[in-house]
């Protein structure tokens, strides 16, 4: 491993090495856009008031143990929405950072029944693996991706024989995979939880939920609203070392462009902020601009 320290510069550098005139503006294809519904409502008639008002003071007041023995004896509670913006007991436990409890009440629920619990969502379109992500918590990332993203279930997934039989088809793309693997769950903002993760400058999360996306099914996550990529969202949030990073494991994103045909260069080049100044300041401040554009980067290097 490899301490390096990357700036807008550095950033300037590598999207102008790997840069070329796009031939024509990209658009985002309807498989992108595509979600997985899961219908709740009549899961929720079957859940009685009482245990899911002993799952909300549980859960709120930190009292995990009762809301694990809830999980352990209905499992129809660990899609029960529990608060006016639909959040589930995991949800508010992934939000807490309280990894222990998620990684209980996930092995709790058989794979068939994690399909269908990791996808609810909030009233923000959230599933728990989207507020994970959110918060730049790597580890529960990982716990929620790995038992969300079933390898056999993949390979095995009919969407996926089709897009093995059309390679060359983008419309195919992510076509089999997201219907097996939650990374493919958009929120209200059309957004993944790897995108979200780019977006807050999460790199930890970013990189481990990174790991659990196939190589040729990427492209369905790398774009969000308005068909920003993944390393438009790391640039516009100054996030630079991530963005380095984004261009290490994926070069073609630099060429990539927006519904309004703007290139990640584009997008840097506006970002008056973040090169350094051309202004003589006096020295005190002058230590503080300069240390602002310092960013620590970690690269693996095989």
């Amino acid at each position: 491993m490899v301490e390096l320290v990357a700036t807008s510069r550095d950033v300037w550098k590598m999207l102008k090495t790997y840069s070329d005139k796009p031939k024509e503006k990209q658009k985002t294809t309807p498989e992108e856009s595509k979600t997985v519904g899961v219908d709740t409502s009549l899961m929720d008639l079957y859940l009685e008031d009482t245990t899911r008002s002993s799952l909300f003071v549980n859960a709120m007041s930190d009292g995990w143990d009762k809301v694990i023995e809830i999980y352990t004896r209905k499992s129809v509670a660990h899609r029960a929405k529990i608060t006016n913006s639909g959040d589930t007991a995991l949800h508010i436990a992934v939000i807490g950072g309280k990894k222990t409890t998620v990684e209980q009440l996930v092995s709790l629920m058989s794979l068939e029944e994690a399909d269908k619990a990791l996808r609810v969502k909030n009233e923000r379109g959230y599933t728990p693996l989207h507020l994970a992500a959110f918060v730049g918590n790597a580890s529960l990332c990982d716990c929620l991706a790995s038992k969300g993203c079933s390898d056999e279930e993949i390979r095995n997934s009919p969407g996926n024989e089709q897009d093995k039989n059309n390679q060359n088809s983008s419309e195919k793309i992510g076509a089999g995979y997201e219907k097996c693997c939650i990374l493919g769950e958009r929120d209200k903002e059309n957004e993944t939880p790897l995108f979200l993760a780019a977006a807050m400058g999460k790199t930890d999360a970013f990189l481990c939920l990174h790991a659990y996306v196939l190589p040729r099914y990427r492209d369905s996550y790398y774009r969000g609203k308005k068909g920003d990529t993944i390393l438009h969202v790391a640039i516009s949030g100054e996030y630079f070392d991530l963005a380095f990073q984004i261009i290490h494991l994926d070069r073609k994103l630099v060429n990539l462009v927006n519904e309004r045909g703007i290139s990640p260069l584009h997008c840097l080049a506006s970002r008056h902020t973040a090169f350094k100044s051309g202004f003589h300041l006096r020295p005190y401040y002058n230590i503080i601009y300069h240390c602002k554009y310092k960013f620590k980067v970690q690269l693996l290097i095989d």
